[in-house]
């Protein structure tokens, strides 16, 4: 996909409901409607309303490769539903799964037709992809109701979001062992599987699975599956959660 392409399916993420069409030239893009400009950055488009320099990206990158969460990360993202090619990938970082990826820093090595953008304000037109991956960033998000909303008009068909279960033993275990943690002071809510269940119904979408399962590939955590069934306790032993929604 080539830069005029990938400007065809976006937008003013500030006018995002209009989908302007944006006045693109080698160095920057910009809206003709409220006057915003975006650069572009050595061919990647940039939406972020502020661009860390490269001191600030590389620190923000290296606070999340502590020897707990690189192996975490890299676990998950050996599991079937990662495995699948989306349109767009949403919070992309080291493992992009999207024809387009896209994350508010830069992935290394960096992936194919990269945006560098906030999930906060997407920069995409709407209906201008086929289907959405959004994995862990849902709950970094202030406001998650207009995030699952915005993300289900930029697709034609079918959108996924996996996030942590909050009701997770493991997360009790790191706690008590002191190696760190799945939910952090960067997470701004922590889902269960009813709450967000709860939260996909109350917008109007029917055609939703929402689920616990275990995405890690880890025979441990492949056995606590198996405890999964248990009645009033089985949420304890899954890792994730996993909303996939179909357009109707």
């Amino acid at each position: 996909m080539n830069l005029k392409e990938m400007f065809s399916l976006l937008t003013c993420p500030y006018c995002w409901d209009r989908n302007i069409e944006l006045k693109v030239s080698e160095e920057e893009s910009a809206c003709p409607h409220c006057e915003r400009k975006y650069p572009i950055l050595n061919g990647i488009p940039c939406f972020l309303p502020y661009i860390p320099n490269n001191k600030e990206t590389n620190t923000n990158l290296n606070s999340w490769k502590e020897p707990w969460f690189s192996k975490l990360a890299n676990l998950l993202n050996k599991k079937d539903i990662n495995k699948e090619r989306y349109t767009l990938d949403i919070g992309c970082g080291n493992n992009p799964r999207g024809l387009i990826n896209m994350d508010i820093y830069l992935p290394d090595p960096l992936p194919q037709n990269f945006i560098l953008a906030s999930a906060d304000l997407l920069p995409f037109k709407k209906n201008s992809v086929e289907s959405i991956a959004s994995f862990y960033n849902v709950e970094h998000l202030t406001e998650p109701a207009y995030f699952i909303r915005k993300i289900v008009n930029i697709a034609q068909k079918k959108v996924y979001i996996a996030t942590d279960n909050c009701e997770y033993i493991g997360d009790y275990y790191f706690r008590i062992c002191g190696t760190g943690r799945l939910f952090n002071d960067e997470h701004c809510y922590s889902w269960n599987v009813n709450y967000l269940e709860q939260l996909i119904r109350r917008l109007g979408f029917k055609e939703a699975r929402v689920y616990l399962t275990n995405l890690s590939p880890n025979t441990l955590v492949k056995l606590l599956s198996y405890l999964g069934k248990i009645p009033r306790i089985g949420n304890f032993f899954y890792r994730d959660i996993v909303v996939e929604l179909t357009k109707q």
